[in-house]
């Protein structure tokens, strides 16, 4: 008995080639991407691996792999979010999470079907930069602030759009305690 299985080979090579083309996209992309359930990982591009810094030696790579890369009081809330994707508590869930290696990264998961399976995808980003440029911001911030309270003049820095004070320091509230506060907004628009 003979089958002439031309037909499927022919759509058994176009799927190899889409799903070739699949990878390649998401291996050039700048943000790590991971395919997933629960447990185990089905796909993970080279930028995740990167930002994760995961053992690539390994034949393969587990959820509890990455949960392990991450520092303790993150994880229970990792695991949890990927149960609230998947019995669809939730439809997305973006984790902001710090590693052991002190990085801070940014994971974003949501549910996909691939190949019949539902399964969920995780963009990872990393955020360490952007997250040490805010902490340096809010730190130059509270100097900058404790200096102008500190200071004997009196600094007060006015909005120009509806022309009210936004700011005074304790000196500038001691020099002007006679006026008030009222007059001083008054004085201001005129």
């Amino acid at each position: 008995m003979l089958k002439d299985i031309t037909q499927t080979t022919l759509i058994q090579n176009k799927l190899e080639e889409s799903e070739k083309m699949y990878k390649n996209l998401m291996d050039v992309l700048n943000e790590g991407v991971i395919i997933h359930d629960d447990k185990n990982i089905n796909y993970i591009n080279d930028k995740a691996i990167e930002i994760l810094n995961l053992d690539t030696n390994k034949e393969e790579i587990f959820i509890e792999d990455i949960n392990n890369i991450i520092i303790k009081k993150f994880r229970e809330r990792f695991l949890n979010n990927i149960q609230l994707i998947i019995s669809e508590t939730k439809e997305k869930i973006i984790n902001k999470i710090e590693l052991i290696n002190g990085k801070i990264i940014e994971m974003i998961t949501t549910n996909i079907k691939l190949n019949e399976k539902d399964l969920l995808i995780s963009i990872v980003i990393d955020i360490t930069e952007l997250e040490n440029t805010i902490m340096n911001i809010e730190q130059s911030e509270k100097t900058y602030k404790l200096l102008l309270e500190t200071l004997p003049e009196g600094i007060i820095i006015i909005n120009p759009n509806n022309n009210n004070h936004i700011y005074r320091n304790e000196s500038s509230i001691r020099m002007l305690k006679t006026i008030g506060l009222d007059k001083l907004n008054e004085s201001i628009k005129t």
